[in-house]
């Protein structure tokens, strides 16, 4: 049976430089909701937040995370011990956060349910998940190292992973659940696993450049990841 601990070491490990330069995209890419909101980060985590990124910008930030050692408060600011399925807000957010949670949780229909009634009217949703088909995974499955893009290998699962979601399913899961998809950006583009990406650190602007303009040019099918923005119907 596996251990949890190890679990989690792999969960820390597997982060890296691209990591942390794929969030910075997405915050520059919705950094105008953020600007005088109240914000909902759902499994907020405890290195490089949203909030110690642009946490000045905001009216108030709100974390939530089920493996948070800390809760530190402050002007603008709080972090919970909670899961999104427990968590009692006293008051809606302006802004809702779901990056890397759809494909953690139970019932991913529960969960934007749960996230669309967190949401004040005329409020923003955004949902980030990882490309099922991006190229690493494709030719991970071509060269037989995983048994097909979009079924969750070992690396996957001990991620937490428990569904990997296209675009146009995510979209169709949102409108189900009475959710207006506004917008989509292709977010980073991995032609290498992610422990390679740092070598090719001199290209990760010419990547974000290429996958900002895939609509355009039919090439966002293969970037690393999806970041979707809907609103409440």
């Amino acid at each position: 049976m596996e251990n949890p601990e190890d679990r989690q070491k792999e969960r820390i490990t597997y982060e890296n430089e691209y990591d942390k330069h794929i969030a910075d995209l997405k915050i520059k890419i919705i950094y105008k909701f953020l600007v005088d909101a109240k914000v909902l980060d759902v499994g907020c985590g405890e290195t490089e937040t949203v909030y110690r990124r642009v946490g000045r910008v905001m009216k108030k930030y709100v974390g939530i995370d089920k493996d948070l050692e800390e809760t530190p408060k402050g002007d603008n600011f709080e972090y919970c011990i909670n899961t999104l399925e427990d968590y009692k807000p006293s008051s809606k957010f302006d802004v809702v956060l779901l990056f890397g949670t759809i494909e953690e949780a139970l019932d991913e229909n529960q969960h934007l349910l749960l996230a669309r009634d967190f949401l004040k009217k005329g409020g923003n949703m955004f949902i980030s998940i990882p490309n099922p088909w991006s190229l690493n995974r494709i030719m991970g499955a071509c060269n037989g190292y995983i048994e097909d893009p979009q079924t969750p290998d070992i690396h996957d699962i001990r991620q937490g992973h428990r569904r990997l979601l296209t675009i146009e399913q995510l979209a169709s899961t949102c409108e189900k659940n009475g959710l207006q998809v506004v917008n989509y950006w292709a977010v980073g583009f991995k032609p290498v696993p992610m422990r390679e990406m740092p070598m090719l650190k001199k290209y990760w602007h010419q990547f974000d450049n290429m996958m900002l303009q895939g609509k355009k040019y039919n090439v966002d099918q293969f970037c690393a990841g999806w970041l979707l923005q809907a609103t409440p119907k």
